[in-house]
């Protein structure tokens, strides 16, 4: 699917026909590194979740306060908390698949390393907090669960600039220094948090055209259609 913008996408909706229009979305779900970096100190992971939607809905992207960081500690990990999507992950370049689905995303390497921001904006040769490895699995160290900001505590990060293991894995930091954080779009819920005033909703259109790229309904609806950017 190719577009020039989300106003004058003429796509049609893959399942009921309509027209599409600018609450269209594309199935896939979003991923970004945050433009800003934190301490070892994030709240555990609700508090890195937290500070991913707020991101999120400052941007203005369609799903803010429907992401999860990519982070794990004694309360889980992406693999045991996040919803294994059998579809395609996407940086908001509008062009770059990470990987075709959760199954390629936790292989072990993607197709495109994660350094584009949720404003997307490039962050490349950042590091970010995951306590994770590639696969998806729990690691260490965690800075105490992701809750101290001293010096001699230590937290696993990943590399914004890598497509191998080390994207998640790369090394351990002092968790007095600064990290991104790296956010994955889950399912639209009940009541998702709204766009900022500052800036309008943002839907992504992804640039190339993509034979698992299709358009479907507005955010929210409860139509029981798949969940959606």
């Amino acid at each position: 699917m190719t577009a020039t913008s989300s106003t004058t996408m003429a796509a049609k909706n893959g399942e009921d026909g309509e027209v599409c229009s600018s609450l269209c979305k594309i199935a896939g779900k979003v991923v970004f590194i945050t433009s800003k970096g934190y301490d070892g100190d994030l709240g555990g992971l609700a508090g890195a979740d937290d500070k991913c939607n707020t991101l999120a809905m400052e941007a203005g992207l369609a799903n803010a306060g429907n992401f999860m960081a990519w982070l794990s500690s004694a309360e889980g990990s992406p693999s045991s908390r996040m919803t294994k999507y059998e579809e395609p992950y996407l940086l908001l370049d509008g062009e770059s698949i990470v990987a075709a689905s959760w199954s390629e995303l936790t292989d072990g390497s993607v197709d495109s390393a994660i350094n584009v921001d949720e404003t997307s904006a490039l962050q490349p040769g950042k590091r970010a907090w995951t306590g994770t490895t590639a696969s998806g699995a729990a690691s260490s160290p965690t800075c105490k669960d992701w809750t101290s900001e001293i010096k001699e505590d230590g937290g696993l990060q990943g590399s914004s600039s890598s497509v191998d293991v080390e994207w998640s894995s790369k090394a351990a930091a002092s968790c007095f220094t600064s990290g991104r954080r790296i956010c994955v779009e889950q399912c639209y819920q009940a009541r998702p948090m709204r766009a900022s005033r500052s800036r309008p909703m943002r839907v992504l259109v992804m640039k190339k055209a993509s034979a698992t790229a299709w358009v479907t309904g507005a955010p929210g609806s409860g139509d029981g259609r798949p969940c959606l950017l």
